[in-house]
């Protein structure tokens, strides 16, 4: 089962202020995340008080996210650097 991602408008103008190589290196962690949500071989850690809220962690970047299981889809929500992101 392959998820939809859909990105808030906080993530997207995130994104645009990344290197442009960042971006398509994200896309690429975006892309393995909607195949798998809890993919082993990222840093996901499921946040404490929350059912089905996530966090990402590429290098000093945090990323959040929920899934939806009942649509099939993960809604990446914010984005920001590791002291912001949980503000």
């Amino acid at each position: 089962m392959s998820y939809r991602i859909k990105i808030s408008t906080q993530v997207a103008k995130f994104l645009k202020n990344l290197p442009s190589g960042y971006i398509s290196k994200l896309e690429e962690k975006f892309s393995l995340i909607a195949q798998n949500p809890y993919h082993k071989g990222l840093d996901i850690k499921k946040l404490r008080g929350y059912d089905n809220d996530y966090r990402f962690r590429w290098g000093k970047y945090r990323i959040l996210y929920t899934i939806i299981p009942d649509e099939e889809i993960i809604l990446i929500y914010k984005a920001d650097v590791r002291g912001d992101v949980y503000k």
